[in-house]
């Protein structure tokens, strides 16, 4: 069975000129030029290799193909329609994204089990040709058109083997596609090279017994730049290549600069899927970190605090000290300690700013945005706090806040301090929506087990903030909860956070090929949230100058037969507030290996795993608090198995945590409000890095959560 693969371009250009100066329609000529050799071939399989984005050989090598002839806008157009052309003629049309149709070609003919003709007049795909693979020059003095192009005919047009031709342009240079080679070498000089030596490794082990002026030119020649140009001149034999239907983008052209402030690593948890297999996950780890210039420009701060100051405010959560004359501290106090403790704070500049807004009945702003360290102002709008509201209206104050918050630059944040439930939910519903549209992180605190704890995890994944749990000292809190006498601490550490957090409005941008799902995508580190995918592009929060982030994206995908192929390509744009610059990042492909190999499939990265299983732990605890007041004895199955996972996961904090909550329930039949806001808030903070073969299955955690 014979393939016939077709350089599609190559041979459009040919079309186009041949029909110059004539009333033939390049488009129908071009259709009836690959009927012709397909008829003339009788190939059984027909492919027409096209390229549909910028090859990632620009980027290795400056000037790659400098100099090329401008396209008129009428020849653009021909060439854009290309594939439609080819798919009426009865050919696939298969591209691969970031490299060349030469790779395209190469990657086919060496997948192909029987002979191949490849239709071409570009050279370099003479490395290709051996005694199955032959290329097919058009040729108007040719018998049928073409000259046919074999090992013999390789040797003597190069004067090489075909596997020897990258190694020859990379020393020798090539002038077509500027790529210089070692400095005025030249064919003649490197072709006695080649034939007495085949690698790069062995010219330069032997150097030294060359021509000494041979041995200039290479001295000349840096060796990193001649295995650059190798790199380069080397046909890829395993592109991403992929069928092209028009679901991708016709065109994609990387226009933006080298990443300067972020680094993005992409990880799947497996690389081989089963061949002709639906409905297969995939997960993917995408890692930001910030470069060194972005974490050494600090942002300028911009912080509104929302504080809730309903007469539950003025409830006592710590105990007094009769000895040392220490009366108990209320909610409020400790609210006017932590704000007295902020503004004081050394590390703050001259252009962090800050909004004190509270609320009870109605919100009442008792400072604009200020200079942090205009004390004065600030001070004076602390002490105007109080506790005596009848009612909250949450959602009515973080309307106020949002409003001076969109007038703000640099880093974003809104800290929401609340005791209890609000009356008015669907406005902070709407109002976390325009926080969320506008990339607002909100950081909650929940003081007490009288709050909303599913109101306020909502609030912080929307915004992809995070959630604080305090509790009062006279209940005797564990960790993850934070004692409200160490209410002060933890909003100072939250505010240094936010000025930690250098990369701000991450958003990703996910192409998907035809039939592949992205399910769902959570932050997984430094804390963990549900990212919105409903909203396009995808809003990733902030990036931790120290802690970077990390995502988990979940994948369904579609059966596809045994190939290398592209299922997704990944970018992200960004600002850097510190630096006053907004960035893009290059596309980035997730490939995976269709194989009919199931052992190959079986191979995970456990590195992947252990944040899935993570992520998991969160959908365990909120299963088991609400099964524990219906169903107590599989509450407590699914805590254990809960409990196991975090062992695991070397997380000592909740594995503590659930222990107590295991006691609770073995104790009284039920959880506390309390205990389940405490083990769910701690699953959205208390998120580590580790690793562990022996996790829980994804079909144990179903079996326990019902999911």
């Amino acid at each position: 069975m014979t393939t016939l693969i077709v350089d599609a371009q190559n041979l459009g250009y040919r079309t186009w000129f041949a029909v110059q100066d004539t009333t033939t329609s390049p488009y129908d000529a071009y259709i009836d030029v690959l009927r012709d050799v397909a008829r003339m071939t009788g190939a059984s399989r027909r492919i027409a290799a096209v390229e549909r984005s910028r090859s990632f050989r620009y980027a290795l090598l400056p000037g790659y193909k400098d100099g090329r002839t401008q396209r008129t806008s009428e020849q653009q157009a021909f060439l854009d329609a290309l594939p439609k052309l080819a798919r009426k003629a009865g050919f696939e049309v298969w591209h691969a994204h970031a490299h060349e149709a030469d790779d395209v070609m190469a990657t086919m003919a060496v997948a192909s089990t029987g002979p191949v003709l490849i239709v071409t007049n570009d050279r370099d795909l003479y490395a290709c040709v051996n005694d199955r693979i032959h290329v097919l020059v058009p040729d108007d003095d040719a018998p049928d058109g073409f000259r046919r192009i074999d090992e013999a005919a390789v040797l003597n047009s190069f004067g090489v083997r075909p596997p020897l031709i990258p190694l020859f342009r990379a020393l020798a240079g090539d002038a077509r596609d500027k790529i210089s080679g070692v400095r005025q070498l030249g064919k003649v000089k490197a072709l006695p090279i080649l034939q007495a030596y085949s690698t790069l490794d062995e010219i330069y082990t032997h150097l030294p017994t060359l021509d000494p002026k041979l041995q200039r030119l290479f001295d000349s020649t840096p060796r990193e730049h001649v295995e650059l140009c190798l790199k380069v001149a080397t046909l890829v034999t395993d592109a991403p290549i992929e069928e092209y239907t028009g679901d991708l983008s016709p065109a994609i052209t990387v226009t933006a600069a080298p990443v300067a402030a972020l680094n993005v690593h992409i990880l799947a948890h497996r690389d081989h899927l089963v061949a002709d297999t639906a409905n297969q996950k995939l997960f993917v780890r995408l890692t930001l970190t910030p470069t060194a210039a972005a974490r050494d420009a600090r942002p300028d701060l911009s912080v509104a605090f929302l504080l809730d100051t309903s007469a539950s405010m003025s409830d006592d959560v710590t105990d007094g000290d009769d000895d040392a004359d220490q009366e108990p501290k209320t909610k409020m106090d400790l609210v006017i300690e932590a704000m007295q403790t902020i503004i004081a704070d050394p590390g703050l500049t001259t252009r962090d700013r800050f909004a004190l807004i509270r609320f009870d009945e109605e919100p009442v702003i008792l400072t604009t945005f200020t200079p942090a360290q205009n004390h004065e102002v600030l001070s004076e709008a602390i002490d105007a706090l109080d506790s005596e509201g009848p009612s909250t209206f949450m959602g009515a104050g973080m309307r106020e806040a949002t409003d001076l918050l969109l007038t703000e630059h640099g880093s974003r944040r809104l800290i929401l301090l609340t005791d209890g439930q609000t009356v008015d939910e669907d406005d902070v519903n709407e109002e976390t929506e325009r926080l969320a549209q506008a990339n607002i992180p909100v950081t909650t605190v929940g003081v007490g087990d009288d709050v909303n704890t599913d109101l306020l995890v909502h609030i912080t994944d929307r915004t992809q903030g995070l959630p604080i749990d305090i509790v009062p000292d006279t209940h005797h809190p564990y960790p993850p909860a934070i004692r409200a006498s160490e209410l002060p601490a933890a909003l100072l550490e939250e505010l240094r956070r936010a000025a930690n957090e250098v990369v701000t409005d991450v958003s990703l941008t996910a192409r998907l090929v035809r039939d592949v799902q992205l399910e769902r995508i959570t932050r997984v580190h430094p804390t963990q949230t549900e990212v919105d995918c409903t909203r396009i592009p995808l809003a990733l929060g902030n990036v931790d100058a120290t802690h970077g982030a990390t995502y988990l994206l979940e994948f369904t995908l579609p059966a596809r037969p045994a190939a290398r192929m592209r299922i997704a390509q990944l970018s992200c744009t960004y600002r850097v507030p510190g630096l006053r610059v907004s960035e893009q990042t290059s596309p980035m492909d997730i490939i995976v290996t269709y194989t009919p190999d199931q052992a190959l499939s079986a191979r995970v990265a456990p590195d992947v795993m252990q944040w899935v299983q993570q992520r998991n732990l969160e959908q365990l605890i909120a299963s088991a608090t609400r099964q524990a007041s219906t169903d107590p004895a599989q509450a407590q199955r699914t805590l254990q198995l809960a409990r196991n996972m975090t062992q695991h996961l070397n997380n000592g904090v909740m594995t503590v945590a659930v222990d107590r909550a295991l006691q609770e329930l073995h104790r009284t039949q039920s959880l506390s409000a309390g205990t389940s806001k405490t083990l769910r808030l701690g699953t959205k903070t208390q998120t580590i890095h580790a690793q562990d073969p022996d996790l829980p299955t994804e079909e144990e955690i179903r079996h326990h959560t019902g999911l």
